[in-house]
């Protein structure tokens, strides 16, 4: 037998059926907690300290199959599961959330000090990864719980028990336990799963006419139905057709397996994420150097699979001067309109950078985006810049993005380019975000004209206005002389000249696409000076981006 099954049959285990409800579940949590303790002194884990203390438990939960991390404040330790092998098992019977609390605490207070275990979230009560905050000092959190070394049964607070009696409940058979056990299931074989243990036709439809899970049955017969909810959402009804009208079993049963449902359905899915979540989210997609950006992209991804947001796009709305009233209130009034209208994809919008900057899937439909549109359109300074960016295809490639889009947003917004604008279709143009991100490769542009700056600024020539004039002309001895004012050989003097102060060769690609980019970088010629330049909006935006699809 496995750790992990051991485990399994300990937390199944019948307790004395003399004790209340309450106490089988402290009493069954005080046991696993000394076989706990038992195996962490086998294994020669020290717990001289509240550090120590918790890495031991960390290691036990990671070797019957759990995924946790531990993070670590000045005055507390934080023990994060992301995956917990009984998280079905917890969800059929929330009063197993105590039985990780118990382990943490009484394992930490084996330290000799007063311990206090706040259980800030769980899979089972909350949707959210287990999240056990560990303390030498009684913090404030709703559900804590105090633990010293001479206490075996300590006091459980009310609001756990609240909370779980809050909850339907399901009594663990050997033949369902298992079902939930054997780990994680797709929806499809769970439904199948749960038909075959039920003997009755079982199915999830999911609401504003999504797709149908599991096998609906084409006679028209009584089903029960309930609600399935994740993360306080509504994602759809699960029906049963049992075979008698009044299946007290069934009946007694269903909310739990809708519960049940949801944990499956969600393991599939862009797993909506809270309010906070996404703008904390956000930031950390759009910064190039967040630090341990990789270590928190991969917990991220672990239960709201963010691989899923790609591909997508960055769009960023641009103005200048945005009050700090006109910011709250953009964001409060999107944020009301998230709690209202609950949509299951990953939408991430946000200010970053004093610009409002929003990563849409491509698959988002125009029925969920277009009163996100109407918000921003109402709630901000007009016109606006809206820059979009190529389609991006993997995580690390946001922060790019983003900068892309940036550029073109206050392109738009300067030339008073009312549709959304991508510079990636302008040749050239696309370059300049990443060049201007590095200053010595500014400073080297600069250096690159100083020449012809100098030679103006000692003999009073205009060098560098005949090269601008002359670029932005199409590089046409005739235009060019004529916007000058001054003789086709007088140009073609001048060009010798600045060919001689820089060892440029005006007419080789290499030279001018060096001229090209030194001019640009360092403002000296504008994107509309380009006459070969086609400044197009981004085409099809209303099929490529309902979100952005703005009505001035």
């Amino acid at each position: 037998m496995t750790l992990r099954e051991e485990f399994v049959e300990r937390v199944l285990a019948k307790s004395s059926p003399e004790l209340s409800g309450q106490m089988r579940a402290v009493e069954k949590s005080y046991r696993i907690a000394k076989w706990v303790q038992q195996w962490i002194a086998d294994n020669h884990l020290p717990v001289h300290t509240l550090s120590q203390a918790v890495q031991a438990v960390a290691k036990f939960k990671q070797a019957i199959g759990a995924e946790v991390h531990i993070t670590q404040d000045d005055d507390q330790i934080t023990l994060n599961i992301d995956a917990c092998p009984i998280a079905a098992l917890s969800r059929a019977n929330p009063r197993l959330c105590l039985l990780t609390c118990h382990v943490l605490g009484s394992t930490a207070a084996l330290t000799g000090q007063p311990i206090w275990v706040s259980m800030e979230q769980t899979w089972a009560l909350d949707d959210q990864p287990c999240r056990l905050v560990v303390t030498t000092h009684p913090p404030t959190g709703p559900v804590t719980i105090p633990y010293v070394a001479s206490t075996d049964y300590p006091p459980v607070s009310a609001a756990f028990w609240e909370r779980t009696e809050e909850l339907p409940t399901l009594p663990l058979s050997t033949e369902l336990s298992s079902l939930l056990t054997d780990g994680p299931k797709s929806l499809p074989d769970l439904l199948a799963a749960l038909e075959s243990y039920l003997n009755a036709p079982i199915w999830l439809e999911e609401y504003n006419n999504g797709p149908i899970w599991g096998k609906a049955p084409h006679e028209t017969h009584i089903a029960l139905s309930h609600p399935v909810y994740w993360r306080n959402q509504l994602v759809g009804r699960l029906f049963i057709q049992p075979e008698t009208a009044h299946s007290q079993d069934i009946v007694r049963w269903l909310p739990v397996l809708a519960r049940l449902t949801a944990m499956s359905w969600a393991e599939t899915q862009i797993l909506p994420v809270s309010w906070d979540e996404g703008q904390q989210l956000l930031k950390i997609l759009l910064s190039p150097a967040y630090d341990k950006k990789d270590e928190l992209l991969e917990r991220w991804n672990q239960f709201c699979h963010l691989s899923s947001l790609c591909p997508a796009q960055v769009v960023v709305c641009y103005h200048p001067d945005v009050k700090a009233r006109d910011r709250d209130m953009t964001m409060l009034r999107l944020q009301q309109h998230t709690r209202m209208h609950a949509s299951h994809s990953l939408i991430l919008v946000g200010w970053f950078q004093d610009v409002l900057v929003g990563l849409m899937p491509k698959a988002l439909s125009e029925s969920v985006l277009h009163p996100w549109t109407e918000i921003i359109r109402q709630s901000l300074p007009m016109p606006l810049g809206i820059g979009v960016s190529q389609n991006v295809s993997h995580l690390e490639d946001f922060s790019y993005a983003f900068h892309e889009a940036l550029q073109s947003a206050r392109f738009a917004f300067e030339h008073e380019i009312d549709k959304p604008l991508s510079i990636s279709s302008m040749p050239g143009i696309r370059l300049l975000p990443y060049y201007q991100k590095l200053p010595e490769f500014k400073a080297y542009c600069v250096k690159l004209l100083q020449p012809l700056e100098q030679e103006d600024h000692l003999h009073h020539t205009d060098l560098l206005t005949t090269l601008k004039t002359y670029i932005t002309s199409q590089m046409s001895i005739k235009k060019a002389s004529a916007r000058l004012y001054i003789h086709p050989g007088t140009l073609k003097y001048r060009l010798k000249q600045i060919e001689e102060l820089t060892g440029w060769n005006i007419h080789d690609p290499l030279s001018l696409w060096e001229i090209l980019t030194g001019l640009m970088v360092t403002g000296q010629i504008s994107w509309e000076t380009l006459p070969s330049l086609d400044l197009v909006p981004v085409k099809d935006l209303h099929y490529q981006l309902p979100f952005y699809t703005f009505r001035w």
